[in-house]
């Protein structure tokens, strides 16, 4: 049995894409939904109505609906969103029941994921080495120095440096090592490393929005609050248009990058995948 399971904030095309490209593989889908934002904001629930949006089967997907702590901070509010899941997983304790676990807006594509599942447990722990994008799906960075708090494998040369998102365990192994240690930088010890899959960043959400305002919504809400200012969301497009970090972080780069080389054929090819798609191969 093979269990996809993410935390959810409205991104309905990350969930749109992650269901096309691994709907062949993953026995159940599993969201989980907080009743505010990592900032601490109050948020209505709207996972079902995305999910009815798309035109996805109810039937493929479950619902975890998490209570979260106003009085935590943004981090911490994060990391109580991804364990609460862990109560419920209890039940799938046991080497034979293998989990996907990533935020919604990373996920693996089909032929990494069937590569991993054939390698077997050599390690504990597959970590998808995974393109990452902002604002836009194929906004591709570039300079390899944009990791997540996993970091990097240490024998990855910097040009091929990848954000290291979803991992694939066992529920066994995942309840052992812990759903906000799995993403540590402590993982690469026991973990394979498979290159493969997207992180869409900032993308997903309200396609008939500005980049600045996706961005800021998502800033209103996210965990890195020191990046929710006027002064960053109002040069977002700009430095977009330089080949810059959206955010402002020096030494990063990012490209445009055609869509036919970024994405995989079940997306490319599948008439469900509509994404807006406007001038030079911007792609929400």
């Amino acid at each position: 049995m093979l269990i996809d399971v993410f935390p959810y904030h409205n991104e309905r095309l990350a969930l749109l894409g992650r269901f096309l490209e691994l709907e062949e593989h993953v026995d159940l889908f599993v969201a989980i939904e907080g009743n505010l934002t990592h900032s601490g904001l109050p948020r209505e629930a709207r996972f079902w109505s995305d999910v009815d949006g798309l035109g996805l089967p109810r039937d493929r997907f479950l619902l975890l609906s998490a209570e979260l702590d106003p009085n935590l901070d943004p981090f911490a509010r994060d990391a109580e969103q991804r364990e609460f899941m862990a109560g419920w997983l209890k039940d799938f304790k046991q080497p034979s029941t293998n989990v996907l676990f990533g935020d919604a807006d990373e996920f693996p594509s089909s032929s990494s994921l069937q590569e991993a599942l054939r390698a077997g447990p050599a390690n504990k722990v597959t970590q998808f080495a995974q393109t990452m994008s902002m604002g836009f799906i194929n906004y591709v960075e570039t300079s390899g120095r944009l990791l997540s708090f996993a970091g990097e494998h240490p024998n990855v040369a910097k040009s091929q440096r990848r954000w290291l998102g979803t991992c694939l365990t066992s529920a066994f192994d995942l309840l052992d090592i812990g759903l906000t240690e799995i993403r540590g930088p402590n993982t690469k010890k026991i973990a394979s490393r498979i290159e493969g899959g997207w992180h869409w960043s900032y993308v997903s959400g309200d396609s008939e929005k500005s980049v600045e305002e996706r961005v800021a919504l998502k800033l209103e809400a996210s965990a890195h609050q020191e990046f929710n200012n006027d002064k960053v969301a109002k040069r977002v497009e700009s430095r977009i248009n330089r080949g810059k970090d959206p955010l402002g972080r020096r030494g990063v780069k990012f490209s445009f990058v055609d869509p036919k080389l970024l994405l995989s054929s079940k997306l490319l090819f599948d008439q469900r995948f509509t994404p807006v798609i406007g001038g030079d191969y911007k792609i929400v």
